[in-house]
């Protein structure tokens, strides 16, 4: 019988399509170490493969912007792109003046979500309580249409 090595790299090369390799990485966690090995120096391991990040259930556990409720890599690039690193950047700003800050420098205005979702995440940072992002869509409009007075 071949060793695990072979039989991951052989069954990894044989999937196609994402939902067959999403099958793979969950079927390859289940029976192997997350840190078997695929090819020379590649490992195939759930949080390796999938590029997650655990949510923080407390704001002080938060290190990075996508440990944050809500904030997911593409949120957490454009806060990178306005210079906001980590969530202590973020606890430090006003939710509408990132907003605002984001659509000047994306050159565009950004979708109204955005903003609730820097709304949930400035709510988690505060309180500490992880409340979904559509939760915010009454406040949130409420500052737009105030901003454009």
């Amino acid at each position: 019988m071949p060793d695990g090595d072979v039989i991951v790299g052989t069954l990894y090369a044989g999937v196609a399509g994402l939902w067959g390799y999403i099958a793979a990485v969950a079927l390859f966690s289940m029976v192997t170490p997350t840190s078997a090995k695929i090819g020379k120096n590649r490992t195939l391991g759930w949080t390796a493969a999938m590029e997650t990040h655990m949510k923080a259930r407390r704001p002080e556990q938060a290190r990075e912007l996508e440990e944050l409720p809500n904030i997911g890599r593409a949120i957490a690039a454009d806060l990178r792109a306005v210079g906001i690193m980590e969530p202590r950047q973020l606890a430090e700003l006003a939710p509408l003046s990132v907003y605002l800050r984001l659509g000047a420098v994306m050159g565009k205005r950004q979708d109204p979500c955005v903003l609730y979702t820097l709304l949930a995440a400035r709510h988690f940072l505060d309180s500490g309580e992880a409340r979904p992002w559509w939760l915010f869509t009454a406040e949130g409009r409420r500052l737009l249409r105030d901003a454009e007075r």
